[in-house]
């Protein structure tokens, strides 16, 4: 009974020692995250701005070129900036994970585009504005699709593997084992161990 009592709450003290540090980590990596995209959109605007109001190009290909260019961008600094030093796959497989996550995101992108342009072209006076203000929705879809998918597939943390390594203490008697830098006791005989 006192060894399965002590062996759910060590467990317990584990998960809480697991997370605590990431807490920070994550806040750090999410205003990462957040400011690599802000610039991956101004790209975005700025290109679309020019290469549609600007040179007349197609909706279509203006919007692709430019978010095309945004998540090239956003890539390299994701990769450098916001989650630098982390395990992951090879740069191959995880360039293919985050382009298939923004194919994605810009089919959700092109296709909010598609069904308010018009529509809001015969609201107000200009097309320009009516194009932007679809543009702006259509990012707002694609950007919410397209941060949830690459922090839950493409960049997603490894999590350390269960189990893990333990040194074990000699502390009065007891046998303890030392967690994330905290003894935590095992059992206080030496002839019994959980592990």
């Amino acid at each position: 009974m006192t060894r399965d009592w002590l062996a759910r709450e060590q467990k317990v003290v584990e998960k809480v020692q697991h997370r605590l540090p990431q807490k920070g980590a994550s806040v750090r990596q999410t205003a990462r995250y957040v400011t690599v995209g802000a610039i991956g959109t101004l790209i975005d605007v700025i290109l679309f701005m020019l290469l549609r109001i600007r040179f007349g190009i197609s909706d279509l290909l203006a919007n692709t070129a430019a978010y095309g260019a945004g998540s090239v961008n956003n890539f390299i600094l994701h990769r450098r900036w916001t989650f630098p030093g982390q395990t992951r796959q090879t740069v191959g497989v995880q360039f293919v994970k985050f382009f298939a996550v923004n194919l994605s995101a810009l089919a959700a992108n092109n296709l909010i585009l598609i069904l308010l342009e018009p529509t809001f072209d015969r609201l107000f006076s200009t097309s320009e504005f009516g194009e932007m203000l679809a543009k702006g929705l259509a990012m707002a879809v694609g950007m919410g699709l397209s941060f949830t998918l690459q922090r839950i597939w493409t960049f997603r943390p490894v999590r350390a593997r269960e189990g893990v390594h333990a040194r074990p203490l000699q502390t009065a008697g007891c046998d303890s084992t030392q967690r994330l830098g905290v003894a935590v006791p095992v059992v206080c005989n030496q002839t019994q161990s959980l592990y």
